[in-house]
């Protein structure tokens, strides 16, 4: 008849378990700043390009509960967006971030599905917000100059329906151009700005080009003749 095997007793020590739970494996700080901007860059990324897919889903509170090495990391970063202002001077507690994320979003939202709300009048209360009225924040002033340049791309896309002309997409004077989203990115450091707006710039660049090939036909292919030459 065969013997039932008696189990191998385990080698580490109840001291052993106890250091490794208190003392787990540390990533590299640079690692977790990689994953930090990515994970936020998409975050972000998902709330200005494709509105509808983000939901309910808290990224900034999410990353911030990692753990205590990541809330440094992850508090540093914020602090580049929130223009020095994501955690309170007199208290050292993270502030409120959640309003601006939820306006944000509901700027995204009218841009993509009701973009003359942005630029028409009656305009959308959501502008007469403080946060975004007169802009303090880099975020804020970077995400709504693009949100506006978003509306007008497809106002003028829907220009037969609408009936606006194509020199909408050119600032009045009453709302933000592009030159302060350039303006408020060139405020972060390089890497980080890559890494946090990458697919931002992509659409705009994308988007750009349609609408100079559209407004001037002939410069492409100047343009593609030139670099065949250089």
């Amino acid at each position: 008849m065969a013997r039932r095997c008696r189990p191998i007793p385990s080698t580490s020590s109840a001291a052993d378990s106890t250091l490794m739970a208190s003392n787990p494996p540390r990533l590299p700080t640079e690692l977790i700043y990689d994953i930090l901007m990515r994970s936020l860059g998409n975050y972000l990324s998902e709330i200005l390009l494709t509105p509808g897919t983000v939901g309910d889903w808290d990224a900034i509170g999410t990353l911030l509960h990692i753990s205590e090495c990541f809330r440094c990391c992850m508090t540093k970063l914020l602090q580049y967006l929130w223009g020095g202002a994501f955690v309170d001077v007199k208290t050292g507690l993270v502030v409120n971030y959640k309003p601006t994320i939820t306006v944000l979003r509901g700027l995204s939202h009218l841009a993509h599905t009701s973009p003359e709300r942005l630029l028409q009048s009656p305009k959308a209360r959501l502008l007469a917000d403080r946060i975004v009225r007169t802009p303090l924040l880099p975020i804020v002033r970077m995400c709504k100059c693009f949100l506006v340049q978003v509306a007008r791309a497809r106002l003028c896309a829907d220009q037969t329906t609408i009936g606006l002309p194509l020199g909408v997409l050119e600032s009045d004077g009453s709302t933000p151009s592009m030159s302060e989203y350039l303006s408020g990115r060139k405020s972060l450091p390089p890497r980080v700005a890559h890494c946090l707006l990458a697919r931002v710039d992509e659409h705009i660049v994308e988007h750009t080009a349609v609408w100079i090939r559209r407004k001037h036909p002939s410069f492409f292919p100047s343009v593609v003749l030139t670099a065949r030459a250089t």
